[in-house]
């Protein structure tokens, strides 16, 4: 029934925008035309019989009148709807927030068990009682605050009350409602009490194209245990923005290191998750997925994020001589910061002549930032072909060269 009553809600203000856009349709068409035939009526148009004689120029603005009087009534329409239901809820406000305070604490600080009880059973008749949503809403919002701000004894007090209510209906009304605030309402309160039993729900807020919802949903789920390995994403196929692997990469659990589906991501056909993949390997310095970042690479030889990221997790997890190899063969394909960031690690090649040979090459023909990073790892590298290309008759390998020199001087 509360799920009938949402989205009879919905409907109803779309369908004042409808009815308003017709009148303002139909309006268009009487202004249009001085008579009118409905069958065997004739309706003759008095609003403007005359209107065959009038200019155009002066018909449309006629027509421009008559559509600012209609948004004029709606807007003093809706300011007053509006504002009656400001009120309403601050009335609501008024008459349940300092009760629902005092209920709470008299029964989380309750001396003895049966006080604890009788409050705990006025609490839950109080929510039984209910009608207002909004109130509703205060009720539980009160509540999570207090399990939020709370521990100990408190805290496991609050959770306990809590999984006592039935709420069940009431959240999961708010998970398939369509306004935005009653799903992020219902996804923040099974995030924060961590409720189980809600998964399909938040997995479909995830496919909606509204990016609060989609990002809400994404930080819920991911604090389950079930779900904070992330092959949901993989096998759901969710397409995720470069905000939202940020936004999962602060939100994972720090016990979720050891769990995540390294291999699933990385393999992904969406480049997304599977930059999510990289990343998350390199962070957390899983150098076993190495060969599978390689694989990704020489599969996608494009400049995007997806390759840029894996280019850096090898550079990060360089330490054999194939890995440099590696390094040198993809370099071409790199990004500019990227190039720079594997000309800073070749100083660490284990075979100093193929770095030396590479970078010296890198010198003599690449852009400007990239002679000073190579001449930087040749700085570490090779004292002596540093001096040799200082002396070269090119003059910007000179000033790389002099640069470098007088930066490390």
């Amino acid at each position: 029934m509360r799920i009938i009553s949402i989205y009879l809600r919905f409907f109803f203000e779309r369908l004042l925008v409808f009815i308003g856009l017709i009148v303002i349709l139909v309006g268009g068409y009487i202004f249009k035309v001085n008579h009118i035939s409905f069958g065997l009526l004739n309706l003759i148009c008095s609003i403007f019989h005359e209107n065959e004689k009038t200019e155009y120029w002066l018909y449309q603005i006629e027509y421009l009148i008559f559509v600012f009087v209609i948004i004029s009534v709606g807007t003093l329409v809706l300011i007053s709807f509006y504002k009656d239901h400001k009120n309403v809820r601050r009335k609501i406000r008024k008459k349940y927030v300092g009760l629902f305070v005092k209920s709470f604490f008299s029964y989380l600080y309750a001396e003895t068990a049966s006080m604890q009880m009788k409050k705990g059973e006025f609490l839950y008749k109080l929510w039984r009682g209910l009608r207002n949503e909004y109130a509703r809403r205060l009720y539980i919002n009160l509540l999570r605050q207090i399990y939020l701000e709370t521990e100990g004894e408190v805290q496991d007090r609050s959770i306990r009350f809590f999984n006592g209510l039935d709420y069940d209906s009431f959240i999961r009304a708010y998970f398939v409602s369509p306004f935005l605030r009653n799903n992020l309402f219902a996804l923040k309160t099974v995030r924060n009490f961590r409720i189980e039993g809600y998964e399909k729900y938040i997995i479909n807020l995830m496919h909606r194209k509204n990016k609060l919802t989609k990002s809400a949903a994404l930080t819920t789920l991911i604090q389950f245990d079930k779900y904070n390995d992330l092959l949901f994403l993989v096998e759901n196929q969710i397409e995720i923005s470069n905000w939202e692997i940020n936004l999962i990469i602060k939100s994972l659990p720090t016990s979720s290191k050891d769990k995540i589906q390294y291999k699933a991501l990385i393999a992904s056909n969406l480049a997304p998750l599977s930059t999510l993949g990289i990343i998350l390997a390199n962070l957390n310095g899983k150098t076993e997925f190495k060969k599978d970042i390689k694989a990704k690479i020489v599969l996608d030889r494009s400049k995007g994020c997806s390759n840029e990221e894996a280019i850096l997790a090898i550079v990060s997890f360089s330490s054999y001589f194939i890995d440099f190899e590696f390094l040198i063969s993809v370099f071409e394909s790199a990004t500019e910061v990227v190039q720079i960031q594997i000309l800073k690690v070749l100083s660490k090649c284990p075979e100093k002549s193929v770095a030396i040979y590479f970078l010296e090459w890198v010198v003599e023909s690449d852009p400007y930032p990239l002679k000073i990073a190579a001449v930087q790892s040749l700085f570490d590298l090779d004292m002596f072909t540093l001096l040799k290309l200082k002396g070269s008759d090119d003059t910007v390998i000179r000033q790389a060269c002099s640069q470098v020199l007088d930066l490390n001087m």
